[in-house]
């Protein structure tokens, strides 16, 4: 392999490991749902339990696996999520690493920088494309699977693999299946096209590993957290609010901008007998990943993030094809391969590392915030609560969290948020002026049970600080006239626990009340 692409490699791994590093620095750039993920890991270590203590509906495996970040970073007085992204830095590596094996092996004719470029280019992908979503499960999930998808391109070409590099394949899939179910259907769209492209492919290494982990995965849940039963009812009963089945929603995504110029490469440009299986797999894959972010309904953006990474990853593996064609190399015949690599590797890095720095939450939860906003509440936070509980009064986990890991404040709710209301309410409901909120007896048990769950996490651990969502588009209510006061003042127990309380400042949509008189503090 020549000089310059190792330099061009280690050059990148650099940039990449920096830009991950830096962001876990920039408040608006530490992501929500990671932030929630390492203050549960935290909660689990202090002995509290998932899906008793602590309302979730998400699988406990991202939990339980983020522990350690959590655990190391008490322990060197370190931020938990400096650790989480080095974790994820190192996961990526091993990854890489090990799609790297499989592509040799797979492609043998292909010179050695091929392998290493196409994983370079994922690494590159896999860090730069979520932005500030970088960290949730369906990135995780997308480090879990590539590896599988070089091993079943190689199935395609009926390659035998050493059965090292497929067993680690398959069990790496399978965590990233039991991480992330709804992705499932990506295994059934590559195994069906392995049907029948490769009549008993089904049966191979891989398939059963990834069998055999999902397996253990649903046996660990009924024997750990069986409790999560009731998470699965109460999820299905209320969190349609946030769905929306509107295509042209689903479909408006910049992923999808990406995925349309690799279909366009796909078939403007021909393959070669070195890569047509590559290109096949990985198109068939962004299909079924593009299947799976819309059954999920949501049209949240890190859905796509695998996605995005696949069609990525195929205008990639495309324009090295020409590259390596001896007609497609006519026009560069006086640029050295090497060279151009090293050119472009540097280039493409530096985009996804500086892509990474600047995203940040922008329009996510409630309503549009200005780029300080979760600093300026952390801030408040910090001076008024520090080592203190705090509230929000909000239907999104947004910026509750990482208000809470970033101040060092606690939280005084079983919930991350307020995310069981709207669904309470139906769509009509929800948009009726005056909106229709119910007295005590008219509500349902489930509503009832909210209600007492907020009063006694209250009264167990009194928030020295309240933030009120006042923001006109609030989430999964869109814009109406639901109030979160005057909702919760209908309880009498909440009425007069509140009124303990002061007016302190606002910070953006926030209206930000203390515990106590001015001048006075009450509690712990």
């Amino acid at each position: 392999m020549p000089r310059s692409i190792v330099v061009a490699g280690w050059l990148c791994a650099l940039f990449s490991a920096l830009s991950v590093w830096l962001r876990s620095f920039d408040p608006s750039a530490f992501n929500h749902d990671v932030a929630y993920v390492l203050y549960v890991a935290g909660q689990l270590l202090d002995g509290r339990a998932l899906y008793v203590d602590i309302v979730e509906e998400n699988l406990p495996f991202v939990f339980w696996w983020s522990r350690p970040a959590v655990a190391l970073g008490r322990a060197l007085s370190v931020a938990p999520i400096a650790i989480f992204n080095a974790m994820l830095v190192v996961g990526i590596a091993g990854a890489a690493a090990l799609g790297y094996r499989i592509l040799r092996e797979s492609i043998p004719a292909n010179p050695a920088a091929y392998a290493f470029s196409v994983v370079g280019a994922l690494c590159l992908l896999e860090i730069g494309a979520p932005g500030y979503e970088f960290g949730q499960r369906d990135g995780l999930f997308a480090i879990a699977v590539f590896p599988y998808l070089f091993a079943a391109a190689a199935r395609v070409d009926a390659v035998a693999l050493a059965p090292r590099w497929t067993l680690l394949a398959g069990l790496l899939a399978g965590v990233g299946f039991v991480l992330k179910p709804h992705f499932v259907v990506v295994w059934i769209v590559v195994e069906g096209f392995l049907f029948f492209r490769a009549p008993g492919a089904w049966k191979r290494i891989e398939n059963r590993c990834i069998a055999g982990v999902v397996a253990l995965g649903v046996l660990a849940v009924l024997a750990w957290t069986p409790s999560y039963l009731e998470m699965i009812a109460l999820a299905t009963r209320v969190y349609d609010a946030y769905a929306t089945y509107r295509l042209p929603v689903l479909l408006g995504k910049p992923a999808l901008i990406v995925f349309a110029v690799a279909v366009a490469c796909f078939f403007a440009v021909r393959a070669g007998s070195r890569d047509r299986a590559l290109r096949q797999i990985l198109l068939v894959a962004a299909m079924g990943f593009l299947a799976s972010a819309v059954v999920q309904g949501r049209a949240w953006d890190y859905h796509y993030d695998p996605l995005e990474i696949a069609s990525g990853l195929l205008i990639v593996v495309v324009g090295l094809g020409f590259w390596l064609r001896p007609e497609g190399a006519r026009p560069f015949a006086r640029v050295s391969p090497s060279r151009a690599f090293l050119v472009l590797w540097l280039v493409f890095n530096l985009v996804a590392a500086g892509a990474l720095l600047r995203a940040t939450w922008q329009v996510l939860g409630p309503g549009a915030q200005e780029r300080t906003l979760v600093g300026d509440l952390a801030a408040v936070a910090r001076e008024h609560a520090f080592g203190r509980s705090i509230w929000f009064l909000s239907t999104s986990i947004v910026p509750a969290f990482p208000v809470v890991n970033l101040s060092e404040a606690r939280w005084s709710s079983r919930y991350c948020c307020l995310w069981v209301v709207p669904g309470l309410y139906t769509p009509a409901e929800r948009q009726a002026r005056p909106f229709p909120y119910r007295t005590p007896s008219e509500m349902g048990a489930l509503e009832r049970g909210l209600f007492d769950a907020v009063v006694e996490d209250l009264q167990a651990d009194p928030p020295a600080l309240i933030f009120v969502d006042q923001s006109p588009d609030k989430q999964a209510f869109r814009r109406s006239e639901f109030d979160f006061l005057r909702y919760f003042r209908r309880d009498p127990r909440f009425a007069r626990f509140f009124a303990d309380y002061t007016p302190l400042t606002r910070v953006g949509p926030y209206a930000i009340y203390r515990r106590g008189k001015p001048g006075e503090v009450l509690g712990r």
